[in-house]
């Protein structure tokens, strides 16, 4: 049963293969971190590792920090040296571990003063695609687990009222939002979960990824650079259950389809509308849903709407709408139409932003 498939990469690979790579990756990090790190990890204190990388290798570092009793700090591929050095210094990081590729920019930042003397950049690309271990071989320790109300990860928000804040949860949490999501979303083995979106939002990692693999599922990453194209020809092939995505990609998917469908045969533009209509969930997040894109879409899909989602990297996702329920207009230009949920989330900022107690 596959675990991750990575089109980027040409990977693709089962769980058995999945764990393997995260041991050696989990036992690289204990080699290559400092005495005082292992130390502090030893002692149940927070220490916090940055992550750069994407796809497969993201998702196998991820697991290794948490297996080793870090913090995760995810952050974009893409990510400024002053940007990079900001997360270094608020998460005080004792390491980054990343991709070959990225190597170079980790090995630029700064880290917070009280550990330049220990910190460390951990290349791991050698750690993907290694023998399978054989179950036999395994020791499994029967000392105390992490504390589960220390925290496992740590999201910095997009920045937009401020410097990115670091948003820490709970690692008992990610395996409760995990194990929720699995009961909202009939995820089971065979379950194919399509992801194209960041690995550093909460998105992309606590919907699209982390779900997907507790419920035993398949997560599925896109290329990096959202092509139109490509994930017409992906959705075409059949075979995914979620497609979770931000109001732009549907709009992008739609406004490609409007333009090129008209000019194909009408036996291939079946073909492509079968396979969409099959898709059993469509998400989206981030930001509010147009009507007139939510009813293009239902209309694409045989009915089969967008199911919504309404929150933030400091508290998940409190609203979210079921498919069927009404628009509303939410402003005083009747244009702007969204659904219910989107009025909520407005008026729950508000509460948040002035930290009304309700």
């Amino acid at each position: 049963m596959s675990a991750v498939r990575d089109a980027f990469r040409g990977i693709e690979v089962d769980y058995r293969q999945l764990l393997s790579d995260v041991v050696v990756a989990r036992n690289r990090i204990r080699t290559a971190i400092s005495r005082k790190t292992l130390e502090a990890i030893h002692d149940e204190r927070e220490v916090s590792f940055v992550l750069i990388a994407r796809g497969y290798e993201f998702v196998v570092m991820f697991l290794a920090v948490l297996a080793l009793g870090g913090i995760a700090v995810p952050t974009s591929i893409h990510i400024t040296q002053q940007e990079l050095n900001h997360v270094l210094r608020t998460c005080r990081a004792s390491a980054t571990i990343c991709s070959g590729d990225y190597s170079s920019m980790a090995r630029s930042g700064t880290p917070a003063g009280e550990n330049e003397d220990s910190y460390a950049v951990i290349p791991l690309d050698s750690t993907v695609k290694n023998t399978p271990v054989c179950p036999d071989t395994l020791t499994f320790s029967s000392s105390k687990t992490p504390d589960p109300n220390k925290p496992g990860l740590i999201i910095f928000t997009s920045g937009s009222t401020g410097p990115p804040k670091g948003v820490a949860l709970r690692r008992y949490n990610l395996f409760t939002l995990s194990s929720l999501q699995c009961w909202k979303q009939n995820i089971r083995p065979g379950y194919v979960g399509l992801n194209l979106l960041p690995t550093h939002h909460a998105t992309g990692l606590l919907v699209n990824i982390l779900p997907v693999l507790v419920g035993g599922g398949c997560v599925e990453f896109t290329e990096p650079r959202f092509d139109a194209v490509k994930i017409w020809q992906r959705i075409k092939l059949g075979g995914i259950n979620l497609f979770s995505a931000v109001p732009t990609i549907y709009v992008r998917l739609l406004q490609h389809w409007e333009k090129w469908a008209p000019g194909i045969e009408s036996g291939e533009r079946e073909v492509y509308q079968t396979a969409i209509a099959k898709i059993e969930q469509f998400h989206c997040g981030s930001a509010a849903l147009p009507a007139a894109v939510a009813s293009k879409w239902a209309a694409l899909c045989n009915g089969r709407q967008i199911a919504e989602r309404y929150g933030g990297t400091e508290f998940g996702n409190p609203f979210a709408h079921r498919a069927g329920s009404p628009t509303v207009i939410v402003s005083s230009n009747p244009e702007h139409k969204y659904r219910t949920g989107a009025r909520l989330m407005e008026i729950f900022r508000g509460l948040w932003a002035r930290q009304i107690q309700v």
